[in-house]
Parts: structure tokens; sequence; C-alpha cells
């Protein structure tokens, strides 16, 4: 939503689980921001992306704003 602002932020050392679950190769930040773009990048993608991150027990953090 216009009226909404969210991200989640996967710190630095997390990076490398992240691409390998997504099947990218580490180190290769622009085919991730890609990939996250393709696969997250709708209407319920942000939801999507942390319960993945959720699920694989990768750590990450959020943050809101209205």
């Amino acid at each position: 939503s216009s009226d909404y602002e969210y991200n989640v932020t996967v710190k630095w050392p997390e990076l490398p689980a992240v691409c390998s679950l997504l099947n990218i190769e580490t180190g290769d930040y622009y085919a991730l921001l890609l990939k996250l773009k393709q696969d997250y990048g709708h209407g319920t993608g942000f939801s999507a992306f942390m319960a993945l991150l959720k699920e694989q027990e990768i750590k990450y953090e959020t943050f809101f704003w209205r």
C-alpha cells in the first residue's frame, strides 16, 4: 500500500544462506536482488519472503511505518 512503508533486513552473515535457498551463487548479489524482485515483488511478496526466512530460521529484522 502507498500508505505504508516496510522493509526486511537480512544481515551480511545470513546472505549466503539466502543465496543458497534461492539457488543464487553466493556473492552474486545483483542476481539475488533480481530474484527477490521477480519472486517477491508483488502485493504479498513481503509477507511471503518473511515467512520463508522464518521457516528456514534465517535471522532478519523488519521495519514498519504507517
